[in-house]
């Protein structure tokens, strides 16, 4: 346990990337919340709080803004097709 504290936890780079490959999915959460357990329960509490605010609300601010993008680009392609129906019709009335 302590070869892997000190693997993903023994200096601010080594923890910066676990925490990155913890939310990506680059290593297993139980591998790394394992050599916590062994200096403190406070430990292990605050990785599990850094991954529920990350994963729910982190993520879920990107995905919306994803979301936000497609419904505006949806939104101009109606205002696109109507402009397009009324030019056809303007042509139309001037065949007549």
């Amino acid at each position: 346990a302590n070869a892997l504290l000190e693997k993903h936890w023994g200096s601010l780079g080594a923890s910066a990337i676990t925490l990155f490959q913890a939310i990506s999915g680059g290593v297993d959460w139980d591998l790394v919340v394992r050599p916590l357990e062994a200096i403190g329960w406070i430990w292990m509490a605050l990785f599990f709080l850094y991954l529920a605010f990350t994963l729910f609300a982190v993520l879920n601010v990107i995905t919306a803004v994803f979301c936000q993008a497609a419904i505006d680009s949806a939104e101009h392609d109606k205002d696109m097709v109507l402009q397009s129906m009324i030019a056809n019709k303007r042509m139309y009335e001037e065949q007549i």
